[in-house]
């Protein structure tokens, strides 16, 4: 059977997409999380499947990690291939695998084109993501008051590039 698990998943924060994907690690032995040098997690609230798998491995004494890839809220209607990337390769190197992930970066980083000529066509678009990029942290929920626009905007834009 089984020694350990690693889950994954992500949630909607308020992070930019122009930085490197905040991760956060949950463990059923919060010491490993410190000794991979992931940031914690102070969420307190609903949970979904992972948290009820990881309380379920704490219950039975199965050590189990799992990683959050943070991702900005105004690109929440579509697949993040940038955070999916970085969960990837934290999974890989938390294993020790070698994982082809070309076709991953290639994707990510044509993803990534995608919303910077968004962001370059939108003035207010700019202006936000500078504003997250200076706050730097992985926060839940919304702030500002021209969020819902520039999150229209975006996914204008993304849905036109198909």
């Amino acid at each position: 059977g089984a020694e350990d698990a690693l889950l994954m998943g992500a949630f909607i924060g308020q992070v930019a997409h122009t930085v490197p994907v905040p991760i956060i690690g949950v463990a059923t032995d919060p010491a490993e999380v410190q000794r991979l040098g992931l940031m914690t997690s102070r969420y307190e609230g609903p949970t979904g499947i992972v948290g009820v798998m990881l309380e379920a491995f704490r219950e039975v004494g199965m050590p189990a990690l799992s990683l959050w890839a943070a991702t900005p809220h105004y690109l929440a209607a579509n697949p993040n291939p940038k955070a999916m990337l970085a969960l990837v390769e934290h999974a890989a190197s938390i294993l020790g695998l070698g994982v082809d992930t070309g076709e991953l970066r290639q994707v990510t980083t044509e993803f990534s084109q995608r919303v910077d000529e968004a962001m370059e066509s939108s003035g207010d678009f700019a202006e936000y993501v500078e504003r997250l990029e200076e706050e730097g942290q992985p926060a839940m929920g919304m702030r500002g008051g021209n969020s819902d626009q520039l999150v229209s905007e975006i996914e204008d834009f993304l849905r036109e590039q198909g």
